[in-house]
């Protein structure tokens, strides 16, 4: 059978809100096992499961960004019957904002959007443009460009067997983060929330700021200790941005609205 492209965490069927986390490239839903221990019982957890990695081995990773945004967008779907609040981390950060574009604007419930280490789309210049040239570039280089940035771990990059296994999944990740975004302006009208971290090289402070532009709600901006992978082992995070947000989201009121 095979495995869906969201994964529920916590399994917590009586939630109050559900959260959905959506990794960095090379990522899996992994990444946010840890957060369930940090987050109160009422708070669903669950996570974006791409293809080609964790369970999801005997699927083909997907380059292309309309058709992963249109997988996850059903995925998260039903998790609509409640308040929902989206993380995303770097490439997660587009895509859940991708998916907060198709969903938000037809949600009954209050819905919420924390975007993190991500330069908006619109950000000039965006750092991103001067990333390795991924579609052209060399297994060998592609390597070293996530070595350099802190984006594999040592263990996986001494494991040749592994790496080959991961390559396709790392590759298609990378193609996903350079391609073209279809994100409009004022595209949602819930709240966005915007992170990054105060030793991030790769990503300035401008240029997530900039998201305040993707909603016509409120926003807020803010820093956390850390680098580009900030959300690797970081609880203040959850404490002090996922939290607050999830418990606002889940207090709020809203009617939806139509296009």
């Amino acid at each position: 059978m095979a495995v869906a492209a969201l994964v529920d965490l916590a399994a917590r069927r009586n939630a109050s809100c559900n959260l959905v986390g959506f990794p960095y490239a090379g990522g899996g839903p992994g990444l946010y096992r840890s957060w369930v221990a940090h987050l109160p019982p009422w708070v669903g957890v669950f996570a974006a499961h791409l293809a080609g990695r964790e369970g999801r081995f005997d699927r083909e990773p997907i380059s292309d960004l309309p058709t992963q945004v249109a997988e996850l967008t059903e995925a998260v779907r039903p998790l609509l019957d409640r308040p929902l609040v989206l993380y995303g981390h770097s490439l997660g950060a587009t895509l859940a904002a991708h998916v907060a574009q198709e969903l938000f604007p037809h949600a009954t419930k209050p819905a919420a959007l924390i975007v993190g280490a991500r330069s908006a789309p619109w950000a000039v210049p965006c750092p991103q443009e001067s990333m390795i040239r991924s579609e052209t570039a060399s297994d060998t280089e592609l390597l070293r460009f996530f070595q350099d940035i802190g984006g594999v771990d040592e263990d996986v990059l001494a494991n040749k067997e592994l790496l080959d296994v991961l390559m396709p999944a790392l590759r298609a990740d990378a193609v996903l983060s350079q391609a073209p975004q279809y994100l409009g302006v004022g595209a949602v009208d819930t709240p966005v929330y915007a992170v990054f971290g105060d030793g991030d090289d790769l990503v300035p402070p401008d240029s997530v700021r900039a998201w305040e532009r993707f909603s016509t709600g409120p926003f807020q901006a803010r820093s956390v200790r850390g680098d580009h992978f900030f959300v690797r082992g970081n609880p203040s995070l959850i404490t002090d941005v996922v939290l607050p947000a999830v418990v606002s989201t889940t207090r709020s009121r809203r009617t939806a609205r139509s296009r």
